[in-house]
Parts: structure tokens; C-alpha cells; sequence
């Protein structure tokens, strides 16, 4: 027959217990770092920005010899950029000037065809005001796209 002895069995059980133990252990540690690695994947992981363009609002000057303002409406919550858009042909020279009552933003002087693009910083809850004024200019066409975007 067999010795059965009475430290074996709490001996084992002891064991057990701390090998469950370290396993918790080292499941939690496991845990706390992948959190910890999700933590800040989803705080540097480049998010797509809303990359909504417009809607533009079309502004056209019928009469290049003339000067002209346009008004685009201010709202509450104030836009994070202005963009425009201007394309056409002058046969002279005019500017094109975005502006609020308190800042120009932007002065932008034409000549011959004119295709000009550009994004500024914008915020304010004014209204913004597109002015033409000729320069010489007496044929042509133009067509101003503006809009304010956060």
C-alpha cells in the first residue's frame, strides 16, 4: 500500500492556488497593457476629417467694369475656415478683397484669366464681405465661389 501523507495534499492545493494566482496575475497585466495600447492608438490614429467642401456659394459679376459687394451671411457658432474659389477672365486689372467689419482677410488682385483658390483661418460670427472693384477692367466675366466650413 501506498504512504498517503496528510502535508501532500495541502501542499498541492497551495500550489494550485498559487499558480492560479500568478495566472490572474499575468492576465491582468496583459489586460492593463493592451488597454493602455488601445489608449492611445485611438488617441494618435489619424481620424478622417470631414472633408465637406462648401457648399459654395456662387457669386458672379455680370458687370467687370463696376465695382460689386457681396454678402456672405454670419453665423452663431463661428467657422473654423473661409474658402474661395475664383475663375474667370478680365481684359484689365481688378481686386478682390474678403473681409469682416472688424479684418481683411484677404486681397487677392486680377488680371487676364483667373483661376485662384484659397482656405484662410476664419473665426468670427460676422458676416463676411466679398468686395469687387475694377481697375481698369471693362470685359469679362467672373464667378466668385465662397463658403465658411468648420
Amino acid at each position: 500500500m501506498g504512504y498517503y501523507s496528510p502535508i501532500s495534499k495541502p501542499m498541492a492545493t497551495r500550489q494550485l492556488v498559487s499558480k492560479i494566482a500568478e495566472v490572474i496575475r499575468r492576465s491582468i497585466m496583459i489586460f492593463i497593457v493592451l488597454s493602455i495600447c488601445a489608449f492611445f492608438l485611438f488617441l494618435f490614429w489619424p481620424i478622417p476629417t470631414q472633408k465637406v467642401i462648401g457648399p459654395y456659394q456662387d457669386y458672379i459679376v455680370e458687370d467687370v467694369s463696376k465695382s460689386q459687394q457681396f454678402v456672405i451671411p454670419g453665423r452663431f457658432i463661428s467657422p473654423v475656415v473661409v474658402r474661395y474659389r475664383i475663375e474667370g477672365a478680365i481684359n484689365g486689372s481688378a481686386l478682390v478683397t474678403f473681409r469682416t467689419k472688424t479684418a481683411v482677410y484677404d486681397s487677392i488682385p486680377l488680371q487676364g484669366v483667373v483661376a485662384d483658390s484659397m482656405v484662410h483661418d476664419f473665426y468670427e460670427t460676422n458676416d463676411m464681405i466679398i468686395t469687387y472693384k475694377s481697375k481698369g477692367a471693362k470685359k469679362g466675366h467672373l464667378v466668385i465661389k465662397a463658403a465658411l466650413n468648420w
